[in-house]
């Protein structure tokens, strides 16, 4: 992490996800090649047998939304992300929100 304009944000050669000898994968597609060959499993498979269709963006996007229900900030969210804006800790969550008020619609629907 570094310090940018006072605000705490994720130095650009810190890698996010990083290889069971705790180093940076060395390319994006290096990462994709090893997240394929956790999916072909047979631990993964009989964790989550339909699991076939996760993919690391969906992973990215279910967790910042787990972590902005949990109530971080969208800067938080993107910083736990390695997102140097805000916006897109905003971009990425956007589906607890919409879980938010898709409850809160429900909930005022049936107290009627």
């Amino acid at each position: 992490m570094k310090a940018g304009d006072g605000t705490v944000q994720p130095a650009g050669n810190a890698p996010i996800c990083r290889n069971s000898r705790g180093k940076a994968y060395p390319t994006e597609n290096a990462m994709r090649q090893v997240w394929q060959q956790v999916k072909l499993s047979e631990a993964f498979k009989a964790a989550l047998p339909d699991g076939q269709d996760l993919t690391l963006h969906g992973l990215r996007v279910t967790f910042a939304s787990e972590l902005r229900e949990s109530g971080f900030s969208d800067r938080e969210v993107a910083d736990m992300l390695g997102d140097l804006s805000e916006g897109m800790g905003k971009r990425y969550s956007r589906g607890a929100e919409m879980r938010k008020t898709s409850l809160r619609v429900h909930q005022r629907r049936n107290a009627s």
